[in-house]
């Protein structure tokens, strides 16, 4: 059965969707308008590297979620039915709220596929990723990544502890020699000559996979170090034992910041993936005061509706602009947009997630116990970490990540 959601690794999902958006629609007009500091005007332009954090955070919260091994048939399709249940409402509102922007670009064949969610399965070269909603290319990511999970995560958990930290290894060379989180649909339009080709032509959500599995061995590899000192007679629980952990969380951060403020070299780029994923392997076995204001009532709220901020940003930006004069609708687009994605989650993504989540149970048959729905971690991304199913009058304690 999933495990409880982790509060503070909910709330950073806000600044995720948050620095998207803003690279969206403010770094250009920002930096045309030159009224930034260079350092300042360069962190934005790389706001896209929150595709890059919700995919590591989508591969760390599903492996926490699901400790269980996948062992049944009926296990994937819960899984799936859950994964269903928690993207593709939120996912058909904005397609309906953005086909009067977008049906004059729409063939059948590009409608269908962004409605089956493959519009980016092809390689980096196409642009079918952008057809009707922009950002809902990482869905369609996102969508390879739930598939390949249940066979992802119960492969590497059979592996020794030597053997997945050389995969680790492995896998951040590839990040950051492959300068993965640059890779996108039209990947052509811009300057290619840092990819390794090869990377260009695999389907994008396999060129994207090295952030997803990041995520998955991180949580097993802190797993198996909380294991291995409950063993010896620690507490489990990591909040006491790691309640100092700010400055190292802050040292991090601060890393992550002064790079992305620097450059906009992919390979450095790359680099900053895996301070991502120390700074929430740090965040889930940490209790500390940082923690504990990710883990708040306003920030669980608003990471909660990070999902529906992603997707509805596109939009709401769009009719904030056609109805209101400029500054005005540029100006208003965020906090609109936020307001916005709050009631939609509250309102339409868990009400619908619980209904398809209680007709799959209905359906399920006694002898085969099906697994609860489980929050997701998504995109811009992420598209696309944990969600709590709780009321936002009433989230979870700060601090109260329990590990899986």
């Amino acid at each position: 059965m999933p495990t409880t959601a982790v509060p503070a690794l909910t709330g950073i999902r806000f600044f995720a969707a948050l620095f998207v958006f803003i690279y969206h629609y403010g770094a250009g007009a920002l930096d045309k308008a030159g009224v930034l500091p260079r350092p300042l005007a360069t962190l934005l332009h790389n706001g896209f590297f929150g595709v890059s954090a919700f995919f590591v955070l989508s591969g760390f919260i599903l492996s926490h979620a699901h400790p269980a091994a996948f062992e049944r048939a009926s296990q994937y399709v819960d899984y799936l039915v859950a994964r269903f249940g928690r993207i593709y409402p939120v996912y058909l509102l904005t397609l309906v709220l953005a086909l009067p922007i977008s049906i004059a670009t729409l063939s059948p064949h590009s409608a269908l596929s962004v409605l089956l969610m493959v519009q980016a399965w092809g390689n980096a070269f196409s642009a079918n990723g952008y057809t009707w909603v922009l950002q809902a290319w990482t869905l369609s990511v996102e969508l390879g990544f739930y598939l390949l999970f249940p066979f992802l995560v119960t492969g590497l958990r059979r592996l020794g502890t030597p053997l997945l930290l050389g995969l680790l290894l492995l896998d951040g060379a590839l990040l950051i020699f492959g300068g993965i989180p640059e890779i996108h649909p039209d990947v052509a339009s811009d300057d290619i000559s840092h990819f390794p080709g090869w990377l260009l032509y695999l389907s994008l959500p396999l060129s994207r996979t090295p952030e997803f599995v990041l995520g998955i061995l991180l949580n097993i590899l802190v797993k198996r170090m909380q294991g291995a000192e409950h063993a010896k007679g620690a507490a489990l629980a990591p909040g006491p034992r790691l309640a100092h952990s700010g400055l190292a969380m802050l040292l991090v951060m601060a890393a992550m910041l002064a790079v992305l403020a620097s450059t906009n070299n992919p390979h450095a780029v790359g680099a900053v993936t895996l301070l991502v994923g120390v700074l929430i392997a740090l965040i889930y076995v940490s209790d500390n005061p940082i923690t504990r204001v990710l883990g708040s009532r306003l920030l669980f709220v608003l990471g909660s509706a990070s999902y529906a901020l992603y997707l509805l940003e596109f939009p709401c930006h769009v009719y904030l602009v056609q109805w209101l004069q400029d500054p005005w609708g540029r100006v208003l687009a965020l906090p609109v947009s936020v307001a916005v994605s709050v009631l939609v989650w509250r309102y339409v993504e868990e009400p619908s997630r619980r209904f398809i989540t209680r007709l799959r149970r209905r359906g399920t048959a006694p002898a085969a116990t099906p697994m609860a729905a489980t929050p997701m971690a998504t995109p811009m991304a992420t598209p696309m970490a944990t969600v709590a199913a709780r009321d936002f009058r009433s989230p979870p304690s700060p601090g109260s990540a329990a590990p899986g």
